[in-house]
């Protein structure tokens, strides 16, 4: 009969290690949450920006045919 060779006990994650990884994953992405939000305000303000000031040269255009 052949003689085993003896086997390494591998380590058990703790459950401290799977909250740790929950804790990075959660934060992740509640950030990535953030960073979307954040690019959206963006773009809402740049439309409403482009949109004031087609505005306001269409407005001075019409004072001007006016005069």
């Amino acid at each position: 009969m052949k003689n085993q060779p003896n086997e390494i006990e591998k380590p058990k994650p703790s459950a401290s290690f799977y909250g740790d990884v929950k804790a990075i994953i959660l934060d992740a992405k509640a950030g990535a949450v953030r960073s979307v939000d954040f690019q959206r305000v963006l773009m809402y303000w740049r439309l409403a920006k482009g949109f004031s000031l087609r505005n306001s040269k269409a407005k001075t255009v019409r004072n001007t045919a006016n005069i």
